[in-house]
């Protein structure tokens, strides 16, 4: 995932491009890529894949401004609400540097050896042979990346309902609970939504961005960014991660909130 930041002039926003270049080969020209900041012209060498530029450009910005991982946004997408019956088939993440800036974006799809509860596949979309179509590995698989993510030194996992996602990290992915910060609990007070008992209720994913003022539209603009996804919504564990993701962009004082728990 291309790092939207400029190793020269230091302009934080999105005009970070890939460029296709034609380059004169031997007999017939060549496509080559390299990476511009449109603010100042910076650009990298051109390369022979669009990835090798990407790669090229997002170790000279860790390399300036010393980006290590020190949030990471999660969710996972589940074939039910109680563990041990309960399995993961989704898990999306995004890994932030101090500054919030994205390092790095992961999508993971997971077998299930049982069909997906009728329930569940209505709120997520998924069933045993949607995974299937989509390449769904084991979590045997995936465990040593995943595993490496979240063990990052210091790092503060964030979810909405962290409560819920935080089961299925332990249950199959850690073995040291890492420190958490739940974004629902945040903004239960501050969104107030009536609830039972004189209580206000936990907001919802989709309540949570209405009221801070993010479209959808919005989030699947980051969605597409950072994963490349395009038409799908809440539920979509790359949907939940980017409202989140726009949850801290919006809100200085949740992000005031997070440095905070992160020190």
């Amino acid at each position: 995932m291309l790092i939207k930041k400029c190793p020269k002039c230091d302009y934080r926003n999105t005009n970070v491009v890939v460029v296709k270049d034609r380059y004169p080969g031997l007999f017939v020209d060549e496509e080559r890529y390299r990476v511009m900041c449109t603010h100042c012209n910076h650009t990298t060498d051109q390369c022979r894949t669009q990835e090798c530029a990407e790669q090229e450009w997002n170790y000279a910005v860790k390399t300036k401004f010393n980006l290590s991982p020190s949030y990471i946004l999660f969710d996972f997408e589940t074939t039910g609400l109680k563990l041990p019956e309960a399995k993961p088939v989704q898990l999306a993440y995004i890994v932030l540097s101090q500054e919030f800036i994205p390092l790095v974006a992961k999508n993971f799809y997971f077998q299930v050896e049982e069909e997906v509860p009728e329930q569940a596949a209505k709120v997520h979309g998924l069933t045993k042979s949607k995974l299937v179509e989509l390449g769904a590995g084991t979590i045997e698989g995936y465990h040593e990346e995943i595993q490496r993510d979240f063990n990052s030194r210091g790092v503060l996992c964030i979810a909405h309902n962290v409560r819920y996602d935080i089961q299925f990290l332990m249950e199959n992915f850690l073995e040291k609970r890492p420190r958490l910060f739940c974004t629902m609990d945040y903004y239960t007070d501050i969104v107030k939504l009536p609830g039972k008992f004189d209580k206000y209720k936990w907001p919802r994913v989709s309540e949570t961005i209405e009221y801070l003022g993010v479209s959808e539209k919005t989030a699947l603009q980051e969605c597409n960014q950072y994963y490349g996804a395009q038409n799908i919504g809440f539920h979509d564990a790359r949907f939940d991660i980017a409202c989140i993701y726009e949850m801290i962009k919006k809100d200085g004082l949740l992000r005031s909130k997070l440095v905070e728990a992160w020190q």
